[in-house]
């Protein structure tokens, strides 16, 4: 599937928003972007887009009244948005928060950098990787139990992954 129709970022914080903004731009990314305050916002906006557009979200993780881990939990448990892709962008590199992320089912994590030209490779490394490289899955993936009972048919092998697929299941919700 082809890259995101458009960037949803969630930042607090006015200076960071139109830094990133001009980071995006001077980027060369053509994909629209908008922005939400808080993780709140950000779910209400993916509750008014269309859900055949999803998003790349670019999420910071200290943010009010919803942070991005909170974000997070509640993506992933969502069906419509368990696959949509996730960036977490933060001024946070300590360890536990770069393992909480990806644990909570981030798909990458970028620290933010100091300086706008460092800005602007960032994103741009970030733009790039997402649009030229990685492939998304449809809107509408299977679900990894179904999969599993398909790729099982007769094959009683292949049902002892099911103990794995279902733990996993369970830890994503």
């Amino acid at each position: 599937m082809p890259f995101a129709q458009f960037i949803l970022i969630a930042e607090d914080d006015d200076d960071d928003r139109l830094l990133l903004e001009e980071a995006f731009e001077v980027a060369g990314c053509t994909t629209p972007i908008a922005f939400a305050n808080d993780g709140i916002e950000l779910l209400a906006r993916l509750g008014e887009s269309d859900r055949r557009h999803r998003p790349l979200i670019v999420l910071d993780l200290n943010m009010p009244r919803m942070n991005g881990r909170e974000v997070l939990r509640a993506l992933r448990a969502d069906p419509v948005h368990r696959k949509t892709p996730i960036v977490v962008l933060s001024t946070s590199t300590a360890p536990t928060d770069i393992d909480d992320a990806y644990a909570l089912g981030a798909n990458s994590f970028f620290p933010k950098p100091l300086g706008f030209d460092r800005l602007v490779e960032t994103v741009r490394v970030l733009v790039d990787y997402w649009s030229r490289f990685a492939l998304l899955p449809s809107p509408n993936p299977r679900d990894a139990s179904d999969l599993c009972e398909e790729l099982a048919g007769d094959d009683e092998s292949l049902n002892l992954a099911r103990p794995f697929v279902d733990r996993r299941d369970a830890d994503v919700a």
